[in-house]
């Protein structure tokens, strides 16, 4: 369907509100080469439960596309993770960074479990998310806890900057497996998404569910179920690149 109107470019993002991170089992979002292997209720050829690479997903969550794992072999060892739940190295993970323009105002940086504060001061705001598809690996060369918060990089306040002409822009709706494609999201979203399968460490997503831990963020350390991919009918029919120095 035609977009109503051409979606908020990256340099607008600095007069919204982040009031939340959240992250989905798989991708929503579907990419080819790079996010587009189909696990579970996407792979309906395959009987049974869904599993990935002989490992069971997250029980009663609905699974998006993963990344592929050529090259990584040797960093897959299991990582015991302490802050965050249902995480599995080798897994691929979408990470949404809810930007709103009726956030709360505070002089502190805060984030809050959900999306209610996005309707902080306005029932009808206008919200930016940042979409980043990454699959996790172990790293085991980060050995102490500086190496860690390095390459942890403050990922619970921003995505690994996509490298120029790897990321889009458009307008499309809130995600999630509560819709579908029979049942339609209510909201209108500006999406600016990484077209690129990132690597993330283990170690640096403990860390960002470390950070969530301690703002109260207890609803967001496990990664929520994955929407059903949009049909054609339905999806925009505009991309729009987002520039490098906007970012």
């Amino acid at each position: 369907m035609p977009a109503r109107y051409e979606p908020l470019d990256g340099g607008s993002i600095k007069e919204f509100i982040q009031v939340n991170l959240h992250w989905h089992l798989g991708a929503e979002h579907y990419s080819k080469g790079e996010y587009d292997i189909p696990v579970g209720k996407h792979r309906r050829h395959r009987p049974g439960p869904p599993k990935w690479d002989g490992q069971p997903l997250v029980p009663e969550v609905q699974p998006g596309f993963f990344c592929n794992l050529r090259g990584y072999d040797d960093h897959l060892k299991p990582y015991h993770f302490k802050h965050c739940e249902d995480a599995q190295v080798g897994y691929t993970y979408e990470f949404h960074w809810v930007f709103s323009s009726a956030g709360p105002l505070s002089n502190e940086f805060r984030l809050y479990s959900g999306l209610d504060q996005a309707f902080n001061r306005s029932s009808n705001p206008m919200a930016i998310v940042r979409g980043q598809v990454c699959r996790i690996i172990n790293d085991e060369t980060l050995k102490t806890e500086h190496e860690v918060e390095r390459d942890y990089d403050n990922f619970v306040e921003q995505w690994r900057a996509p490298d120029l002409g790897n990321a889009v822009r458009y307008v499309g709706s809130t995600t999630g497996p509560s819709f579908d494609n029979k049942v339609c999201s209510p909201v209108a979203v500006n999406w600016h998404v990484d077209t690129k399968c990132c690597t993330l460490t283990a170690q640096a997503l403990d860390r960002t569910c470390q950070k969530m831990k301690e703002m109260g963020m207890t609803a967001d350390l496990r990664p929520h179920g994955s929407r059903e991919l949009v049909d054609r009918q339905f999806s925009s029919m505009l991309a729009y690149p987002l520039s490098e120095p906007e970012y």
